[in-house]
């Protein structure tokens, strides 16, 4: 492939590199699309797929995001049968203004939690996003100090 991105590869077997590891599977892509504009994953598709929107695709991150976001590793602290739905109990507490997508897991009452040890047994996910890289940060500190009440077990 000749142009930007292409590293000057030729033929033979080449390494590329993705900078997927762990977030494989997480839908990261949200928060990339609002900040710069655009996400890896769609870039490198129409690098091989769609010339048009690879040249459309800046080379550059923005001088300015459009958007500030995290995404935040839920952790549980106990194990055992959930009480209520940690939705339920997260919405007991003040809003949080930059909470766009919250997908805790497991997520109903009656269902199993296990002691977050690792990422394998991370307890969920929660999106964070907002104009204001203030805002989101309040929030991620908020979200984190909810925790250790987010998941009821009796």
């Amino acid at each position: 492939a000749e142009g930007k991105g292409a590293g000057g590869v030729g033929s033979g077997a080449a390494l590329i590199e993705a900078n997927m590891g762990r977030w494989n599977g997480d839908d990261f892509s949200l928060i990339a699309r609002t900040g710069t504009g655009y996400e890896a994953v769609q870039a490198t598709l129409d690098a091989y797929l769609d010339a048009n929107a690879w040249a459309a695709t800046p080379t550059m991150p923005p001088a300015e995001l459009g958007a500030h976001g995290r995404l935040v590793h839920l952790v549980s602290s106990v194990a055992g049968t959930l009480r209520s739905a940690p939705a339920e109990v997260l919405e007991r507490e003040p809003a949080l203004p930059s909470l766009v997508r919250f997908e805790p897991v497991p997520s109903e009452a009656g269902e199993e939690i296990v002691e977050t040890v690792d990422l394998n047994t991370r307890a969920g996910i929660g999106y964070l996003l907002h104009a204001d890289a203030e805002v989101v940060a309040g929030d991620y500190r908020a979200l984190r100090e909810l925790q250790p009440t987010l998941f009821e077990v009796d």
